[in-house]
């Protein structure tokens, strides 16, 4: 009897203890997870941020890029920081004066407000000016193409509570005119194939040349019943990169759908000097290239 009632109490015990830990288990579990799911998030979110921009330093002279522009600085100046968007950077001049150096796309002339002086010709075919200076900002502005559509760019060189210093506005205006933006000049292949044999090639090219309005591009598109010949400039507006339609080559035999200052498509840069690509008043043949498309960077 006494065997028996020990064995119980014994038998008690183990699933009081049982209880007690699976409660323990869980109840941990419960608090435990809010947690590692905040966490989580948070490592997520820390991943999800913005790369810092980096700046390119060698020896003897420093590139600072901006939305897609590269500044080399004046020689004995320096870049301490570049923010995460890669849109302002902090910079100290030969005289060890700190300025902040940013850059914003605008819409269109009307946003810069402030008029426009000294307009001055720079190698993508568009333009730099002078806006209302003051002792201590210095705007300028940019249309990077030319024919009056952008992209547009408002540069800033704010000094704060400092005066520029002599000599500085002649550096930063010309350090502006001479940035080197994205341009992706040379030639790109896309191609649509159907079964059974329809296939169709794009074949776009950026020219090198300017022409004094922008910078010239041609698309020949040839294939299935197709032999389109387009000559167009870059242009852009709102920070898009835009090939415009001016006429159609010589060889042209399929169509004349377009008219002249049409928006054929959309590009942007993307990894490998290739361009994505979205269409506009040029569609593709596939409806499964209508969601856009990759053109790839081809040897010139």
């Amino acid at each position: 009897m006494k065997s028996q009632r020990i064995i119980l109490i014994t038998i008690l015990v183990v699933i009081l203890i049982a209880i007690l830990v699976i409660v323990s288990y869980f109840g941990y579990k419960q608090y435990s997870a809010p947690k590692e799911q905040q966490q989580i998030q948070q490592n997520l979110t820390t991943n999800q941020q913005p790369t810092q921009t980096s700046i390119n330093n060698t020896s003897s002279q420093t590139y600072v890029p901006l939305l897609g522009f590269n500044f080399l600085l004046p020689s004995g100046w320096q870049a301490k920081s570049i923010n995460s968007s890669g849109s302002a950077a902090i910079v100290v001049d030969s005289t060890n004066t700190q300025f902040t150096m940013s850059m914003q796309i605008v819409k269109s002339y009307q946003d810069f407000g402030s008029g426009k002086y000294n307009i001055t010709p720079i190698q993508t075919g568009g333009s730099i000016w002078n806006e209302v200076a003051t002792a201590s900002i210095i705007p300028i502005g940019i249309d990077l193409y030319g024919h009056s559509v952008g992209p547009y760019y408002n540069f800033v060189a704010d000094f704060g509570d400092s005066k520029v210093p002599t000599g500085d506005y002649d550096q930063i205006f010309s350090m502006v005119k001479n940035a080197s933006p994205f341009i992706g000049y040379g030639n790109y292949q896309f191609e649509e194939f159907a079964q059974p044999n329809q296939d169709w090639m794009y074949n776009f090219s950026i020219i090198e040349a300017a022409d004094g309005h922008g910078i010239p591009a041609t698309l020949n598109i040839d294939g299935f019943q197709t032999q389109i010949r387009i000559v167009g400039h870059m242009g852009g507006n709102n920070g898009n990169t835009e090939f415009i339609f001016d006429s159609y080559g010589p060889d042209n035999t399929t169509g004349q759908q377009f008219k002249k200052g049409d928006i054929l498509f959309l590009f942007t840069p993307v990894i490998n000097d290739d361009l994505s690509i979205q269409w506009e008043k040029l569609q593709p043949n596939l409806k499964t290239s209508r969601g856009g498309a990759i053109f790839k960077k081809v040897p010139n």
